[in-house]
């Protein structure tokens, strides 16, 4: 019979409200309750460290005799005992007694109120597996030592981690019969006891003689989640020599289980036993000594030869061993030492569970990959995803969309910009996602070619493709994955420590002292106290020098800044010496221009493309500041002439990319030179003073919510989903063009090669697997981004794949539709709205 490891699993039940004061394993109380044989607390507590009476062990006794809780039919026999009269537990306690399994305090005292030492439950314990108390010396003056001795070579006080001769708490009670549930029953043949039989097998345990337990062992299959049930079904592959230590219901071995009450996958490929009573009727699976696991992530783990290492011991790699991602069933066409040596980026981080066999040999190597997103949008019932990094995204199908349908995770407390770890699930086709662990702070040192990143005094593993977004002195948020960095938000790294100073002076009278009149990259503009004490101090030595004045000259520019109480260290950012931790700080030449998304010079010369997420600090008219995006920059015309400062740039596909950027201009900058509008629905219709009729809509202008005032009357009224292309009137009314319901057309953008900021590219549009290719041109394409369902429009978004629709097979058959568009060509698109929560209203425009 094989021997069993690991801890044994309740077939139903809530966990306790006291589970965290339990010295021993949850799993081992949880298992009784659903067995009967204890129970818990009306308030949901167990009371772990409360104590077990006479009559309670008596009780329990009975139920694991029996498989009955009610003893009443005992009430009225016979007994010794006079101080059990009308007690509760009479009845157990007259049925333990007629079967030799509890003896008094004397013979007339039982004492049912008394509490129970380990010492005696293990007794009882000892009689119920077969051992006559007489033969056995469980009496007279040796039965503790003999108890002792017998409970310990029975197995009976595995974890039992009490006082043998105090009150027994009801926690150790539960691993004493626990450990009993498993132990096998003992016979008196040839002059003395036996756990085995004449063809030396284990002897019946307690749960299969006296409970009706049945069990199975094989190696598990799978766990699949019942559809639309919280239960699973479960299979098992068994060897003829599992069969051998299997039990046989109605002639046939038993390896397949519905109505599980517990994900057990990650047990899967592992020898398990199932114990059962039916079929849909399980009370535990656990994993025998046949296999083992090491479980950790790929990282973990080394390579010494052809072993595997992992917490410094080797084990060897059966040939037949194969590394299986993702639950799949075939194994990928790499060897297991290979697959481990080769390994690099976010697949350190994934989740890796090396299945032993009983010598300790690598059977196989299952690793579960992982998708870093990006909630980008949440819906009332769903959130929107965006891929941000981790794993292929070809191994996420429907990962865009996160609802009830595709993830069996509860996405309700999801927020939007939530960093979330996707996965395949290992009991069912949808996905599990969990929110991300995130550290914040500065990088202030990497090692190892930057596969260690100290991040405010702590170092973590780097889980990175590439390293490029490691720069030091950034403030970064960083998404962690088993404590690897598997992401960096550099959305605020590095121009958090920016700033535009704007001026610098000298205040007059007692304790002068410098000030300097400092813009964010927030966007908040205050003036500061400058540090100018320190030795070295850089405001004197660079941003000083050749001063002869109160005053700064040569402002604006850009500083970098350290905060120290309410003074700040400000040191110029310049070309050679001061490059804020950025690859390059460049000056750009007047008459530049911002045109296809990228920064020119006035020769039409690349100078660097733009990051949307780049702090862009802008000087416009005589003395107006503010600070703007890197989206913002790039939906610029070309017609505004640029006053060349400075930008800090960052290497990216071995271009220039702004991070930080200095800009002046003669005025507050424009996108697009044409202005249009999504219209939600009518906010007024009236006349005005001259009797005009007009209709007010609310709209979506591509940046704001506002309104629209039309020239018209409410009978001839533009219908909810209509876009106007239109020029205001000195009066305030717009003139229209007008795209309705029999311009657009819905569709799927099923596949982009466009990003959506407003470049010009191409975009695939169709609902089934043929797609049709449309160009984007950023000077005549209107493109809206829109929420149908709230009727409100966002001025960025990061457009998203189509959801994809799946036969039963699980081949793609087309895709759902997220946009309505207008092309009056057929090749470019002339308007275009795309639908955030990714299915447009087919109402709207069908």
């Amino acid at each position: 019979m094989l021997a069993f490891a690991c801890a044994f699993t309740m077939f139903a039940g809530a966990a306790f409200t006291d589970e965290a004061d339990f010295n021993v394993n949850a799993d081992t109380v949880d298992t009784l309750v659903a067995l009967g044989v204890i129970d818990g607390y009306a308030d949901g507590s167990f009371k772990p460290e409360g104590t077990v009476s006479r009559a309670e062990m008596a009780k329990m006794i009975y139920v694991l005799r029996t498989g009955n809780s009610d003893a009443s039919a005992y009430n009225d026999d016979k007994s010794s005992f006079t101080d059990i009269g009308d007690h509760w537990g009479r009845g157990y306690i007259k049925y333990c007694q007629s079967l030799g399994i509890i003896s008094g305090k004397s013979v007339t005292k039982f004492d049912p109120n008394g509490k129970v030492t380990a010492q005696e439950a293990a007794k009882m314990l000892l009689v119920t597996l077969g051992y006559d108390a007489q033969k056995a010396g469980l009496e007279g003056a040796t039965w503790a030592s003999k108890t002792n001795a017998l409970a310990d070579e029975n197995g009976l006080l595995e974890d039992v981690n009490t006082s043998f001769t105090a009150a027994c708490p009801r926690q150790y009670a539960a691993q004493l019969i626990y450990n009993a549930i498993f132990a096998p029953t003992v016979v008196f043949r040839d002059g003395a006891y036996t756990n085995t039989n004449y063809q030396d097998k284990d002897n019946k345990t307690i749960g299969e003689k006296y409970m009706g337990l049945k069990t199975s062992v094989g190696t598990l299959e799978g766990t699949v989640k019942e559809s639309g049930k919280d239960t699973y079904k479960l299979n098992l592959d068994m060897s003829a020599a599992n069969k051998e230590d299997s039990d046989m219901v109605n002639g046939k071995y038993v390896d397949s289980f519905t109505k599980v009450a517990k994900d057990y996958s990650a047990l899967k490929n592992r020898v398990v036993k199932v114990l059962f009573k039916e079929s849909d009727k399980v009370y535990g699976v656990f994993a025998t000594d046949d296999s083992s696991v090491l479980n950790g992530v790929v990282g973990d783990y080394d390579v010494d030869g052809a072993k595997i290492k992992y917490d410094g011991e080797k084990y060897s790699v059966l040939s037949t061993a194969g590394v299986y991602e993702n639950d799949a069933d075939t194994a990928v066409k790499k060897t297991v030492v290979d697959y481990v040596k080769n390994a690099k980026g976010a697949l350190k981080a994934a989740d890796a569970k090396v299945v032993l066999n009983d010598d300790d040999k690598v059977e196989r190597f299952d690793v579960t990959t992982f998708m870093v997103g990006k909630v980008s949008y949440v819906g009332k019932d769903y959130v929107n995803v965006v891929y941000k990094g981790g794993d292929t995204v070809g191994h996420f199908s429907n990962y865009a969309k996160l609802d009830k349908d595709s993830c069996n995770s509860d996405i309700s407390d999801l927020k939007k910009d939530d960093y979330i770890i996707i996965t395949n699930s290992m009991v069912n086709e949808k996905l599990d996602a969990v929110k991300a662990d995130m550290v914040e702070g500065k990088i202030e040192s990497t090692r190892d070619s930057g596969d260690e990143i100290r991040i405010d005094g702590t170092w973590y593993k780097s889980a990175l493709d590439k390293n490029d977004d490691i720069k030091l002195s950034n403030e970064v948020s960083v998404v962690l994955k088993n404590g690897y960095v598997a992401f960096v938000d550099d959305v605020k790294a590095g121009s958090n420590d920016v700033a535009l100073m704007i001026e610098a002076a000298k205040n007059s009278g007692v304790g002068a002292k410098w000030q300097a009149d400092l813009l964010f990259a927030d966007g908040t503009r205050k003036v500061v106290d400058v540090d100018d004490d320190k030795e070295n101090n850089k405001f004197k030595s660079d941003i000083l020098e050749g001063v002869t004045t109160d005053k700064v000259t040569g402002v604006p520019f850009l500083v970098t800044y350290d905060q120290s109480g309410s003074k700040y260290e400000l040191d110029k950012v310049v070309t050679s010496s001061n490059q804020a931790g950025y690859d390059k700080v460049t000056n750009v030449a007047d008459k530049s221009k911002v045109d296809d998304g990228k920064l020119l010079n006035e020769n039409g010369k690349l100078v660097a493309t733009i990051d949307d997420s780049a702090a862009i600090f802008l000087k416009y008219g005589d003395d107006d500041y503010k600070v703007v995006t890197g989206a913002d920059m790039k939906k610029w015309s070309d017609k505004n002439l640029l006053k060349g400062h400075m930008i800090l740039t960052d290497m990216k596909n071995g271009y220039e990319n702004v991070k930080v950027g200095f800009i002046e201009t003669d005025k507050n900058p424009s996108g697009s030179d044409k202005s249009y509008a999504y219209i939600f629905g009518i906010e007024n219709n009236a006349k005005d003073e001259d009797h005009n009729e007009y209709v007010e809509y609310n709209v979506f202008n591509g940046t704001d919510a506002t309104t629209l005032k039309v020239k018209h009357s409410a009978a001839n009224a533009y219908a909810e989903g209509t876009v106007v292309e239109y020029t205001l009137d000195s009066d305030g009314y717009a003139d229209c063009t007008v795209y309705g319901k029999d311009k657009l057309t819905a569709d799927a953008l099923a596949a982009k090669a466009w990003d959506g900021k407003g470049f010009d590219g191409d975009i695939k549009l169709g609902t089934t697997t043929t797609l049709n290719t449309y160009k984007i041109d950023k000077d005549d394409t209107m493109v809206l981004f829109i929420n149908t369902d709230d009727k409100t429009g966002v001025a960025e978004f990061e457009p998203m794949t189509a959801i994809e629709i799946y036969d039963n097979s699980g081949k793609v058959t087309g895709y759902k539709k997220n946009v309505a568009y207008y092309s009056k060509d057929g090749k470019t698109i002339d308007v275009l709205v795309i639908d955030i929560t990714n299915e447009i209203k087919a109402s709207l425009f069908d």
